[in-house]
Protein backbone atom coordinates (compact mmCIF):
# COMPACT_ATOMS: atom_id res chain seq x y z
CA UNK A 1 0.00 0.00 0.00
CA UNK A 2 2.82 2.40 0.85
CA UNK A 3 4.43 1.89 -2.57
CA UNK A 4 1.07 2.14 -4.35
CA UNK A 5 0.45 5.51 -2.64
CA UNK A 6 3.97 6.72 -3.57
CA UNK A 7 4.97 6.75 0.12
CA UNK A 8 2.06 9.11 0.81
CA UNK A 9 3.44 11.82 -1.43
CA UNK A 10 1.84 13.51 -4.40
CA UNK A 11 3.37 15.96 -6.87
CA UNK A 12 2.01 18.77 -8.99
CA UNK A 13 3.58 21.03 -11.61
CA UNK A 14 3.10 24.76 -11.18
CA UNK A 15 3.42 27.26 -14.01
CA UNK A 16 4.17 30.88 -13.31
CA UNK A 17 0.91 32.89 -13.29
CA UNK A 18 2.65 36.14 -14.22
CA UNK A 19 2.74 37.31 -17.86
CA UNK A 20 6.26 38.09 -18.97
CA UNK A 21 7.76 35.49 -16.65
CA UNK A 22 8.31 31.96 -17.96
CA UNK A 23 8.82 28.51 -16.58
CA UNK A 24 7.31 25.80 -14.45
CA UNK A 25 8.46 23.68 -11.54
CA UNK A 26 7.44 20.58 -9.63
CA UNK A 27 6.41 20.54 -5.97
CA UNK A 28 5.33 17.72 -3.68
CA UNK A 29 3.09 17.23 -0.66
CA UNK A 30 3.71 14.72 2.13
CA UNK A 31 0.27 13.72 3.41
CA UNK A 32 1.23 11.03 5.94
CA UNK A 33 -0.95 10.90 9.04
CA UNK A 34 0.68 12.28 12.18
CA UNK A 35 -1.47 10.03 14.39
CA UNK A 36 -4.52 7.78 14.16
CA UNK A 37 -7.76 9.29 12.83
CA UNK A 38 -10.39 10.24 15.38
CA UNK A 39 -13.63 8.44 14.47
CA UNK A 40 -17.00 9.13 16.09
CA UNK A 41 -20.59 8.37 15.12
CA UNK A 42 -20.84 11.84 13.56
CA UNK A 43 -17.52 12.54 11.91
CA UNK A 44 -13.95 11.48 11.26
CA UNK A 45 -10.87 13.66 11.76
CA UNK A 46 -7.59 13.17 9.90
CA UNK A 47 -4.35 14.85 10.99
CA UNK A 48 -1.88 15.02 8.11
CA UNK A 49 1.71 16.18 8.05
CA UNK A 50 1.08 18.60 5.20
CA UNK A 51 4.76 19.18 4.43
CA UNK A 52 5.62 20.74 1.07
CA UNK A 53 8.50 19.20 -0.87
CA UNK A 54 10.90 20.65 -3.41
CA UNK A 55 13.44 18.45 -5.14
CA UNK A 56 12.70 15.77 -2.56
CA UNK A 57 13.52 18.01 0.41
CA UNK A 58 11.07 19.15 3.09
CA UNK A 59 11.16 22.06 5.53
CA UNK A 60 13.39 22.55 8.56
CA UNK A 61 10.59 23.37 10.98
CA UNK A 62 7.02 22.12 10.86
CA UNK A 63 6.04 22.43 14.50
CA UNK A 64 3.16 24.87 14.91
CA UNK A 65 1.89 23.52 18.22
CA UNK A 66 -1.53 22.00 18.52
CA UNK A 67 -4.20 23.21 16.08
CA UNK A 68 -7.70 21.74 16.26
CA UNK A 69 -10.77 21.85 14.07
CA UNK A 70 -13.40 24.55 14.50
CA UNK A 71 -16.05 22.74 16.50
CA UNK A 72 -18.49 25.64 16.18
CA UNK A 73 -19.12 24.43 12.62
CA UNK A 74 -20.53 21.03 11.69
CA UNK A 75 -19.49 21.18 8.05
CA UNK A 76 -16.41 19.53 6.53
CA UNK A 77 -13.16 21.40 7.15
CA UNK A 78 -9.60 21.69 5.95
CA UNK A 79 -7.30 23.42 8.44
CA UNK A 80 -3.98 24.89 7.28
CA UNK A 81 -1.47 25.91 9.95
CA UNK A 82 0.96 28.80 9.73
CA UNK A 83 3.84 26.31 9.69
CA UNK A 84 2.39 24.41 6.69
CA UNK A 85 1.72 27.65 4.79
CA UNK A 86 5.21 28.93 5.61
CA UNK A 87 6.65 25.67 4.31
CA UNK A 88 4.84 26.18 0.98
CA UNK A 89 6.16 29.75 0.72
CA UNK A 90 9.71 28.70 1.56
CA UNK A 91 9.71 25.93 -1.04
CA UNK A 92 8.40 28.27 -3.74
CA UNK A 93 11.12 30.76 -2.75
CA UNK A 94 13.74 28.10 -3.56
CA UNK A 95 12.33 27.64 -7.06
CA UNK A 96 13.09 29.76 -10.14
CA UNK A 97 9.36 30.56 -10.15
CA UNK A 98 10.05 33.13 -7.40
CA UNK A 99 12.72 34.87 -9.48
CA UNK A 100 11.38 37.74 -11.55
CA UNK A 101 13.23 39.34 -14.46
CA UNK A 102 11.95 42.86 -15.05
CA UNK A 103 13.07 44.51 -18.27
CA UNK A 104 11.61 46.02 -21.43
CA UNK A 105 10.55 42.69 -22.93
CA UNK A 106 8.96 41.24 -19.78
CA UNK A 107 7.17 44.50 -18.89
CA UNK A 108 5.58 44.71 -22.34
CA UNK A 109 4.43 41.10 -22.04
CA UNK A 110 3.09 41.72 -18.54
CA UNK A 111 1.04 44.78 -19.51
CA UNK A 112 0.10 43.46 -22.97
CA UNK A 113 1.82 46.35 -24.69
CA UNK A 114 4.49 46.86 -27.36
CA UNK A 115 5.92 50.30 -26.74
CA UNK A 116 6.72 50.41 -23.02
CA UNK A 117 10.25 51.34 -22.05
CA UNK A 118 12.20 50.18 -19.01
CA UNK A 119 15.17 52.47 -18.64
CA UNK A 120 16.51 55.21 -16.42
CA UNK A 121 14.51 57.92 -18.19
CA UNK A 122 11.17 56.08 -18.29
CA UNK A 123 11.51 55.43 -14.54
CA UNK A 124 12.58 58.98 -13.74
CA UNK A 125 9.25 59.89 -12.11
CA UNK A 126 9.30 57.00 -9.62
CA UNK A 127 13.04 56.36 -9.21
CA UNK A 128 14.93 59.48 -10.32
CA UNK A 129 18.06 58.31 -8.51
CA UNK A 130 18.72 55.84 -11.36
CA UNK A 131 18.98 58.54 -14.04
CA UNK A 132 20.94 60.76 -11.66
CA UNK A 133 23.60 58.08 -11.12
CA UNK A 134 23.59 56.21 -14.45
CA UNK A 135 22.56 58.85 -17.00
CA UNK A 136 19.57 59.16 -19.35
CA UNK A 137 18.07 56.41 -21.52
CA UNK A 138 20.05 53.54 -20.01
CA UNK A 139 18.05 50.27 -20.38
CA UNK A 140 17.89 48.20 -17.21
CA UNK A 141 17.10 44.72 -15.95
CA UNK A 142 15.93 44.16 -12.40
CA UNK A 143 16.18 40.64 -10.97
CA UNK A 144 13.89 40.23 -7.97
CA UNK A 145 13.77 37.17 -5.71
CA UNK A 146 12.85 36.31 -2.12
CA UNK A 147 14.05 34.30 0.86
CA UNK A 148 13.12 33.63 4.51
CA UNK A 149 9.38 33.60 3.87
CA UNK A 150 7.13 33.49 6.93
CA UNK A 151 3.32 33.28 6.79
CA UNK A 152 1.04 34.41 9.60
CA UNK A 153 -2.72 33.95 9.99
CA UNK A 154 -5.15 36.06 12.04
CA UNK A 155 -2.51 38.42 13.37
CA UNK A 156 -4.26 41.56 14.59
CA UNK A 157 -6.83 42.62 12.01
CA UNK A 158 -4.94 40.95 9.14
CA UNK A 159 -6.17 37.66 7.70
CA UNK A 160 -2.80 36.82 6.12
CA UNK A 161 0.62 38.33 6.77
CA UNK A 162 3.73 37.48 4.75
CA UNK A 163 7.18 38.53 5.94
CA UNK A 164 10.17 37.98 3.68
CA UNK A 165 13.52 39.29 2.53
CA UNK A 166 13.51 40.72 -0.99
CA UNK A 167 16.71 40.50 -3.05
CA UNK A 168 17.20 42.99 -5.89
CA UNK A 169 19.94 43.03 -8.50
CA UNK A 170 20.23 45.69 -11.21
CA UNK A 171 22.04 45.26 -14.53
CA UNK A 172 22.05 47.00 -17.88
CA UNK A 173 19.71 45.29 -20.33
CA UNK A 174 21.84 44.46 -23.37
CA UNK A 175 18.86 42.96 -25.23
CA UNK A 176 17.07 46.31 -25.25
CA UNK A 177 17.37 48.29 -28.54
CA UNK A 178 18.49 51.31 -26.52
CA UNK A 179 21.65 49.41 -25.57
CA UNK A 180 22.92 49.36 -29.16
CA UNK A 181 26.20 51.26 -29.62
CA UNK A 182 26.23 52.38 -25.97
CA UNK A 183 28.98 49.93 -24.95
CA UNK A 184 27.36 49.42 -21.55
CA UNK A 185 29.24 47.31 -19.00
CA UNK A 186 27.89 43.85 -18.19
CA UNK A 187 28.75 43.75 -14.51
CA UNK A 188 26.17 44.08 -11.74
CA UNK A 189 25.30 47.68 -10.88
CA UNK A 190 23.52 47.17 -7.58
CA UNK A 191 22.56 44.38 -5.19
CA UNK A 192 20.80 44.59 -1.88
CA UNK A 193 18.39 42.78 0.43
CA UNK A 194 15.40 44.38 2.12
CA UNK A 195 12.96 43.08 4.74
CA UNK A 196 9.45 43.33 3.28
CA UNK A 197 6.01 42.74 4.78
CA UNK A 198 2.74 42.15 2.93
CA UNK A 199 -0.70 41.58 4.39
CA UNK A 200 -4.32 41.53 3.35
CA UNK A 201 -7.87 40.28 3.60
CA UNK A 202 -9.11 36.99 2.15
CA UNK A 203 -12.65 35.74 1.60
CA UNK A 204 -14.63 33.23 -0.45
CA UNK A 205 -17.64 34.48 -2.40
CA UNK A 206 -19.64 32.02 -4.50
CA UNK A 207 -16.71 29.60 -4.52
CA UNK A 208 -14.31 32.27 -5.73
CA UNK A 209 -11.19 32.84 -3.59
CA UNK A 210 -10.73 36.61 -3.39
CA UNK A 211 -7.94 38.57 -1.75
CA UNK A 212 -6.89 42.19 -1.41
CA UNK A 213 -3.44 43.41 -0.41
CA UNK A 214 -3.69 46.25 2.10
CA UNK A 215 0.03 46.46 2.87
CA UNK A 216 3.17 45.95 0.81
CA UNK A 217 6.13 47.85 2.17
CA UNK A 218 9.69 47.78 3.35
CA UNK A 219 9.82 46.45 6.90
CA UNK A 220 12.81 48.39 8.14
CA UNK A 221 13.48 48.28 11.86
CA UNK A 222 12.25 51.53 13.44
CA UNK A 223 14.96 51.49 16.11
CA UNK A 224 18.05 50.36 14.19
CA UNK A 225 17.05 51.30 10.64
CA UNK A 226 18.66 50.00 7.43
CA UNK A 227 22.35 49.81 6.56
CA UNK A 228 24.16 52.90 5.28
CA UNK A 229 25.11 51.16 2.04
CA UNK A 230 23.76 48.33 -0.13
CA UNK A 231 25.48 44.97 -0.02
CA UNK A 232 27.09 45.60 -3.43
CA UNK A 233 27.33 49.12 -4.77
CA UNK A 234 28.70 49.74 -8.27
CA UNK A 235 26.59 52.88 -8.73
CA UNK A 236 28.72 54.89 -6.28
CA UNK A 237 25.72 55.67 -4.11
CA UNK A 238 26.43 57.83 -1.09
CA UNK A 239 24.68 57.12 2.22
CA UNK A 240 22.11 59.84 1.53
CA UNK A 241 21.55 58.63 -2.03
CA UNK A 242 21.05 55.08 -0.77
CA UNK A 243 18.39 56.23 1.69
CA UNK A 244 16.81 58.26 -1.10
CA UNK A 245 16.66 55.14 -3.23
CA UNK A 246 14.94 53.20 -0.44
CA UNK A 247 12.24 55.85 -0.25
CA UNK A 248 11.72 55.71 -4.01
CA UNK A 249 11.55 51.94 -3.88
CA UNK A 250 8.68 52.17 -1.39
CA UNK A 251 6.68 54.28 -3.87
CA UNK A 252 7.27 51.53 -6.44
CA UNK A 253 5.90 48.95 -4.00
CA UNK A 254 2.78 51.09 -3.56
CA UNK A 255 2.22 51.10 -7.33
CA UNK A 256 2.48 47.31 -7.53
CA UNK A 257 0.13 46.84 -4.58
CA UNK A 258 -2.54 48.93 -6.28
CA UNK A 259 -1.99 47.25 -9.64
CA UNK A 260 -2.20 43.74 -8.21
CA UNK A 261 -5.45 44.60 -6.42
CA UNK A 262 -7.05 46.40 -9.38
CA UNK A 263 -6.02 43.98 -12.11
CA UNK A 264 -4.58 40.58 -11.19
CA UNK A 265 -6.56 39.95 -7.98
CA UNK A 266 -9.79 41.67 -8.93
CA UNK A 267 -11.64 38.61 -10.27
CA UNK A 268 -10.25 36.14 -7.73
CA UNK A 269 -9.50 32.43 -8.26
CA UNK A 270 -12.34 29.98 -8.81
CA UNK A 271 -12.25 26.65 -6.99
CA UNK A 272 -12.09 23.48 -9.16
CA UNK A 273 -15.76 22.68 -8.58
CA UNK A 274 -19.03 24.54 -8.87
CA UNK A 275 -21.63 25.80 -6.44
CA UNK A 276 -23.92 22.86 -7.15
CA UNK A 277 -21.51 20.64 -5.22
CA UNK A 278 -20.08 22.67 -2.30
CA UNK A 279 -20.45 26.08 -0.76
CA UNK A 280 -16.98 27.07 0.45
CA UNK A 281 -16.12 29.71 3.02
CA UNK A 282 -12.84 30.60 4.70
CA UNK A 283 -12.07 31.99 8.14
CA UNK A 284 -8.96 32.79 10.14
CA UNK A 285 -8.41 32.29 13.85
CA UNK A 286 -5.98 30.69 16.30
CA UNK A 287 -3.12 31.30 13.82
CA UNK A 288 -4.71 28.96 11.26
CA UNK A 289 -6.75 29.15 8.06
CA UNK A 290 -10.00 27.18 7.98
CA UNK A 291 -11.67 26.13 4.73
CA UNK A 292 -15.29 25.18 5.48
CA UNK A 293 -17.16 23.04 2.94
CA UNK A 294 -20.93 22.74 3.07
CA UNK A 295 -22.22 19.96 0.83
CA UNK A 296 -25.16 21.18 -1.23
CA UNK A 297 -28.36 19.07 -1.46
CA UNK A 298 -27.84 18.86 -5.24
CA UNK A 299 -24.25 17.56 -4.97
CA UNK A 300 -25.26 13.94 -5.73
CA UNK A 301 -26.51 15.05 -9.14
CA UNK A 302 -22.95 16.08 -10.03
CA UNK A 303 -21.50 12.61 -9.41
CA UNK A 304 -20.38 10.64 -12.50
CA UNK A 305 -22.92 8.23 -13.88
CA UNK A 306 -22.49 4.47 -13.47
CA UNK A 307 -21.10 4.10 -16.99
CA UNK A 308 -18.18 6.36 -16.01
CA UNK A 309 -17.12 3.99 -13.23
CA UNK A 310 -17.45 0.97 -15.56
CA UNK A 311 -15.20 2.62 -18.13
CA UNK A 312 -12.70 3.49 -15.38
CA UNK A 313 -12.51 -0.16 -14.27
CA UNK A 314 -11.92 -1.31 -17.86
CA UNK A 315 -9.08 1.18 -18.28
Amino acid sequence: MDVWLNHYQTYITWKTPFPGQHGEDKFGLDYRSTHDPLITDKHIQFYLKGESLYKGEGCDDLSPGWIDFDHTHTMSQLVVTEAAATCVAQQVAKSPLSRFHLNRKSMNEFFGSKDLRFDTSSMKRDMPILQKKLGANKPLTFILSFRDMKVGFAQGDKDVTLEMVARISIYYDHADPLAAKKNLPKHELFYDEFPVVASGKVECINDVFKSEIDQLQLNIDKKYGQRDQPKRNNMDLTTNEYKEMLGQLQFTFNFWRKYLNDVLLRDGTRFPYNMKEFDTTVKFKNHAMYFLFEVEPTAFKELPKEEWYEDLEKS
